[in-house]
């Protein structure tokens, strides 16, 4: 690879990965800190929590904490997949060509869905978010994260240091 396209083919997606990662961090961070207090208010007004509870961030982990972790962590993955989709292509690309830009690799994905769709007759749906890979990795790194930070929840609150 070093050969035919020289260090830049190591380089070629790296702005792709740090918007990738500012998407991804931003929507997650910004969910799991919003989703609790709304989690809460939810669960108070159908009664699934008593109206006394205390405020999320005072609240002992648990469900709540659980759930909101899971969502942001989906949301944030299905939300930067395109951009995601766009490095896997830049990081295939042939490094004796010129990089293809992020709306010339995304206007090809819109038209594959809508040929496969013409030629398959099957979903579009099915076939983008297929390309994007938002399924069962999708849910793995949600569910991840969720009991990633249940765990830190519980060694924190069984820390000696406090």
């Amino acid at each position: 690879m070093v050969a035919r396209g020289g260090m830049q083919a190591f380089g070629r997606g790296i702005h792709l990965t740090v918007l990738r990662d500012i998407v991804w961090g931003g929507t997650y961070a910004g969910l799991r800190n919003w989703l609790p207090e709304k989690l809460l208010f939810l669960g108070t007004s159908t009664g699934f929590i008593a109206k006394d509870a205390s405020a999320p961030s005072k609240s002992k982990p648990g469900v709540i904490s659980f759930t909101s972790n899971m969502v942001a962590g989906g949301i944030g993955t299905m939300i930067s997949s395109p951009i995601n989709y766009c490095r896997n292509m830049a990081y295939g690309h042939n490094v004796a060509h010129e990089a293809r830009g992020v709306m010339s690799i995304l206007g090809d994905l819109v038209h594959d869905t809508n040929v496969h769709h013409a030629r398959s007759g099957k979903s579009r749906a099915s076939y983008f978010l297929g390309r994007l890979a938002i399924g069962w990795g999708t849910l793995r790194v949600a569910l991840g994260l969720a009991v990633s930070s249940q765990i830190y929840i519980e060694c924190c609150a069984l820390s000696v240091w406090d």
